[in-house]
C-alpha cells in the first residue's frame, strides 16, 4: 500500500472506532510528521481530499502556516542576533503561538462547534515571498463543526531533551556534527521552546489525537528532498530559494534531527493516542509500516 492508502485506512479506522466526537465536542486531530520533502504535505493533502470526498467534515493546516509574519521574524532575529538557528523561519520559536492557541481554542470550544454552523479561519503562509524568506498572506475559512483536523509539520512529535541530556549530546558530538555549528545556549533556547509546542499540540491530553510518522533511516535525505521541493516551488511561483540557500536553510534544521529524530521514530514514543509509522526510503517508497498504541 502507498503512504496515502495507509494513512487513509488508519484515520478511517479511528473515525469508525468512535475517536471523533459528536456535535458540541472537539474534533479528532491527526498529526502528520516527517522530514522536509518526505511527502508529508503531499500526502496530507491527499488524505484531506479523500476524507472530504467521503463526506467527513475535515480541515487541513500546517504548522508552517503559523509562522511569524516576515516583519515579526525579522524582529525575532534582531532580538537574538547571535543565534543562527533563528536566522529565518523553521525551528521552534519562529511560529506565532498566540494565533495557534487561539485557533485550537476555537476548534475545541463547544459553543464554536455547535449547530449554529460558525466558521473558523486558518492562517496561510507563502514561502516564496521575499525571495524565499516567506510571509503570511491571509487566511482560509472552514465551516464548523469539524469532525477531523489534519495538522502537518516536520517537528511535530519531537520531544525536548533534559538539559543534562542536551549537554551530554553536545559534549560527545563527533567532529562534523551539526550540533557543533552552534553554541550550547542557542540549542538550549530552541529546546525550551519545543516544550511549549508539545504541550499545546501532541502532548495536549485535552485533544483527541492520533499521529502519523514518516520515518527514514537517513536524515541527510532531507537535503535531496528539500532541493527538489524548492525547485518545484520556483518553477510554479517564479521565486524561491536557490540551491545554496536551500543547503543553508536545511543546515539550520539538522541539529534538531540529531537531537530528536531517533527518539521520535522509536515505536515507544507517544504521538497521539495511536500512531501509524510509515518507513520510507530515499525515493519515498514505503518499506514498512506498523501501528502502536500509547
Amino acid at each position: 500500500m502507498s503512504v496515502a492508502e495507509l494513512s487513509l485506512a488508519f484515520v478511517e479506522e479511528n473515525l469508525k472506532a468512535g475517536k471523533v466526537n459528536g456535535q458540541g465536542k472537539s474534533p479528532l486531530f491527526v498529526f502528520i510528521s516527517g522530514p522536509q520533502g518526505s511527502g508529508k504535505s503531499y500526502n496530507s493533502d491527499i488524505l484531506f481530499r479523500s476524507l472530504n470526498e467521503k463526506g467527513v467534515k475535515v480541515a487541513l493546516t500546517s504548522i508552517d502556516d503559523f509562522y511569524l509574519t516576515h516583519k515579526d521574524q525579522l524582529k525575532l532575529q534582531s532580538s537574538f542576533p547571535e543565534n543562527g538557528l533563528l536566522k529565518g523561519r523553521g525551528l521552534p520559536g519562529t511560529h506565532d503561538l498566540a494565533v495557534l492557541k487561539e485557533t485550537l481554542k476555537r476548534l475545541t470550544d463547544g459553543k464554536a462547534n455547535a449547530s449554529d454552523a460558525e466558521t473558523i479561519q486558518f492562517p496561510v503562509y507563502d514561502k516564496s515571498r521575499f525571495n524565499g524568506e516567506g510571509d503570511r498572506v491571509g487566511n482560509i475559512e472552514a465551516q464548523l463543526p469539524l469532525e477531523c483536523v489534519i495538522i502537518e509539520g516536520w517537528f511535530l512529535g519531537f520531544e525536548a531533551v533534559s538539559d543534562v541530556s542536551l549537554q551530554e549530546a553536545y559534549g560527545s558530538a563527533p567532529r562534523g556534527s551539526a550540533l557543533l555549528r552552534h553554541e550550547l545556549a542557542h540549542l538550549r533556547q530552541v529546546n525550551e521552546w519545543l516544550i511549549e509546542y508539545a504541550a499545546v499540540l501532541w502532548d495536549n491530553k485535552s485533544l483527541d489525537s492520533i499521529g502519523i510518522k514518516f520515518a527514514t533511516d537517513d536524515t541527510n535525505n532531507v537535503y535531496k528532498w528539500r532541493l527538489q521541493q524548492e525547485r518545484a516551488l520556483v518553477a510554479s511561483q517564479g521565486q524561491g530559494m536557490g540551491d545554496a540557500q536551500v543547503k543553508s536553510f536545511v543546515d539550520r534544521y539538522m541539529p534538531c534531527y540529531e537531537l530528536y529524530y531517533k527518539q521520535f521514530i522509536d515505536p515507544n514514543t507517544r504521538f497521539g493516542e495511536r500512531t501509524l509509522t510509515v518507513e520510507i526510503d530515499a525515493d519515498r517508497a514505503v518499506t514498512g509500516h506498523f501501528i502502536s498504541n500509547s
